[in-house]
């Protein structure tokens, strides 16, 4: 799975600009869409005039990039993007939000033409700029919801268990049968809505 990473310091902090987070001008690979397996589980319970069936799957390993995601976040529908700076954009505006991160002081770096430092001589501090919290958002959702390279920040695991469906079917006796001229009948209940784990993609 290819990228577009952020810039990071050697701790890992994002390096920001004017309180925006810098991406990097190389692509990255960040994982691997294949999964390492699939499965499948179909099981049959039989007791007295009682049938039980269970059918569900998954999949394990690998990781899926959610345009979904991006477009959400950068429509302001996502469940996460409520938040107090959010408010404030709405209400008093104004640049209000503080991203965790560092900038530039001084120094610069350079690199070879698959984006591997060569030398780097920058100095960081803490990132003191506030900026309008739906600035920052789009920034860091931007790549992907244009056609783009997803950010980490859209990469989903793609590890999940689904129980399919589940049906309880009842034998209708046979005494019963007779009086409506059959051979057998069952009644049964059939249910697909059932729960999944794993990340909403």
């Amino acid at each position: 799975m290819i990228i577009r990473d952020f810039q990071k310091d050697p701790e890992g902090n994002i390096i920001h600009n004017n309180g925006l987070p810098l991406y990097s001008a190389y692509n990255s690979l960040y994982g691997y869409s294949d999964p390492d397996w699939i499965w499948g589980l179909s099981s049959s319970l039989r007791y007295k005039n009682f049938t039980l069936n269970i059918a569900m799957d998954g999949r394990v390993g690998g990781v899926i990039p959610s345009i979904t995601e991006s477009y959400m976040w950068r429509s302001g529908n996502h469940p996460e993007s409520v938040t107090p700076e959010r408010y404030l954009d709405a209400t008093v505006g104004g640049a209000n939000y503080i991203s965790d991160g560092v900038y530039v002081v001084s120094g610069e770096a350079t690199y070879d033409t698959y984006g591997n430092v060569l030398t780097d001589t920058r100095v960081y501090a803490p990132n003191d700029v506030a900026v309008t919290y739906q600035n920052y958002v789009n920034t860091i959702h931007k790549n992907f919801a244009w056609g783009g390279a997803a950010s980490p920040l859209e990469i989903l695991n793609a590890t999940y268990l689904k129980l399919r469906e589940i049906s309880l079917t009842y034998q209708l006796p046979k005494v019963i049968c007779s009086k409506f001229a059959a051979q057998e009948a069952s009644n049964f209940f059939y249910w697909t809505e059932c729960f999944d784990v794993g990340e909403r993609i």
